[in-house]
């Protein structure tokens, strides 16, 4: 389970320096940004979190807890970043 969550996150740390910030398109296919590639993560990581609870490997519930809580906090301080923005905007 623990090389799996090392697998997964390795997967996001590569995802993430390529994709683009903005939503781009490729011959009509839209490319997945950097927020689209953390909602992955993130869904991932609460999935591997199930099934190292139901499996009991605690090391690995401990890790996705730790991942989780920070990038869950990332998003709400970027989303009140960009609530600013439009408040101050107005």
């Amino acid at each position: 389970m623990k090389k799996f969550f090392e697998r997964i996150c390795n997967k996001f740390l590569l995802e993430t320096i390529k994709a683009p910030t903005r939503a781009t398109f490729v011959l009509g296919n839209r490319v997945l940004t950097k927020s689209d590639v953390r909602r992955e993560f993130i869904a991932n990581l609460r999935a591997i979190k199930e099934v190292a609870m139901l499996r009991g490997d605690d090391e690995v519930v401990g890790l996705c807890n730790g991942q989780l809580t920070s990038e869950i906090t990332q998003l709400k301080a970027e989303l009140e970043a960009l609530a600013n923005e439009g408040i101050d905007s107005e």
